[in-house]
């Protein structure tokens, strides 16, 4: 099987034993402001696009983290068994929850927790697998049965108090309350029989809006790229954007789809295969209910043999150029290369380099990928932590007052402690 981009992404970096590398910014840095012009506008149909080639990525910035996220806040994780979370996991913030997931693609639960810490309950992805059992000596009847599906894609919901999720080739976005112990799942039938290979949605109101890949316009199933529906009635789709423009035939499922979700707009990217034949410049849109296509927004050439992932943040756009390695015939991952950061407003840009300066002001390995939902986020082991706080303290930069509580955390932290939680939100 072809080593997904996305796997790559949201599973291998995973494995980065540290997450902070202890190396300290230098005060006499290159600021975004004395960055380049290395984006232009372009006219795509009636849309101004902003357009940038990797080759005009020469310069390098490296970005405090407080220039584009506010306070930090640091949240230990609930000790108890049942709350316990796998080294390497990801998580989802909202204004009150915090999802923990171990990696997309993953049968393993993912489990909820307040906004403090506190443990609420797992969120037990599963599809409806139809078997035939035995009844009496000689007959067999046909049963549903729920098992374990690997999740896609997940949004928290704080209205309603739910998380919805999807699973690959699903016709259905599940839901399950956020309550302590919480079971009760709900089936929301995607309109006329659409089954995406894979999809994203943004649950809105009584609205649910979905963007997915299609390998095949003329499919009933994969007709559209996005569209419109109510939550709870899949009789019609309000509205849709056809497929005709958007078909990602080569390399087919190692080609992924992504929702940018830290900003309000529906801000969507395809990450291209991973097959150095079907290498092309991607594209960031908008999908607006209403507007007859999916809306582009900015456009990067990559270099021959990668491919470009995209996210958004409100004043920019920040990605990353993954190179492409054949380890095998027919066989191929991507292995990260750098981020960039390109200003909307200036064009101006570079080589970016994200340096934790709330704390130790160390280089983040993580980078692009710690930007999600509106917030810097970043799980952390508890042995890390204690480390990444020791130096810290010993940097002579902060308050006194954030002294005395990161001392207090230092000295608390147990080597059996769950995870802890570090984030910010974006400003």
């Amino acid at each position: 099987m072809k080593t997904s981009l996305f796997n790559l992404q949201f599973g291998s970096f995973a494995l980065l034993s540290v997450f902070y590398s202890g190396c300290t910014a230098k005060t006499a840095e290159p600021s975004m402001s004395d960055m380049p012009v290395v984006a232009t506008t372009i006219q795509v149909g009636s849309y101004p696009v902003l357009s940038c080639s990797a080759e005009q990525l020469k310069d390098t910035v490296r970005i405090p983290l407080s220039e584009l996220a506010d306070e930090l806040h640091i949240v230990p994780l609930d000790g108890s068994d049942v709350a316990q979370v796998k080294a390497g996991s990801f998580s989802l913030l909202s204004e009150k929850y915090i999802l923990v997931y171990n990696k997309t693609y993953s049968h393993i639960p993912a489990k909820v927790f307040t906004k403090e810490g506190k443990y609420l309950t797992d969120i037990a992805p599963i599809q409806t697998q139809t078997k035939w059992v035995k009844k009496g000596t000689n007959e067999l009847i046909k049963t549903d049965t729920p098992v374990n599906a690997p999740v896609y894609h997940y949004q928290i919901d704080d209205k309603t108090d739910r998380v919805y999720f999807i699973d690959c080739n699903s016709s259905i976005i599940l839901s399950q309350e956020i309550a302590e112990n919480g079971t009760h799942h709900g089936f929301h039938k995607l309109a006329e029989n659409i089954r995406f290979p894979k999809a994203v949605f943004r649950v809105q109101d009584n609205l649910l809006h979905v963007m997915g890949l299609s390998f095949d316009a003329k499919n009933p199933a994969t007709q559209y790229t996005a569209f419109t529906q109510e939550v709870n009635n899949p009789q019609r789709i309000i509205h849709a954007v056809s497929a005709q423009n958007y078909v990602r035939s080569q390399g087919k499922y190692s080609n992924e789809i992504y929702l940018n979700e830290n900003t309000e707009e529906l801000s969507m990217a395809f990450i291209s295969s991973l097959l150095p034949e079907s290498q092309e410049a991607d594209t960031l849109y908008y999908y607006r209910p209403g507007a007859s296509q999916l809306i582009p927004k900015f456009v990067m050439t990559p270099p021959k043999g990668c491919t470009v992932y995209y996210n958004e943040l409100p004043a920019y756009y920040y990605g990353n150029i993954s190179t492409i390695k054949q380890i095998a015939t027919g066989s191929y991952q991507g292995e990260r290369g750098e981020d960039f950061l390109i200003e909307k407003a200036s064009g101006r840009g570079g080589i970016a380099i994200l340096v934790n300066d709330y704390l130790d002001g160390s280089v983040d390995p993580m980078g692009i990928f710690c930007f999600r939902n509106g917030y810097y986020q970043h799980l952390i082991e508890p042995k890390e932590l204690k480390e990444l706080l020791t130096r810290c303290l010993k940097n002579g930069k902060l308050s006194s007052e954030k002294e005395k509580e990161y001392t207090k955390l230092r000295d608390s932290i147990g080597t059996n402690d769950n995870s802890y939680l570090i984030y910010a939100r974006l400003k």
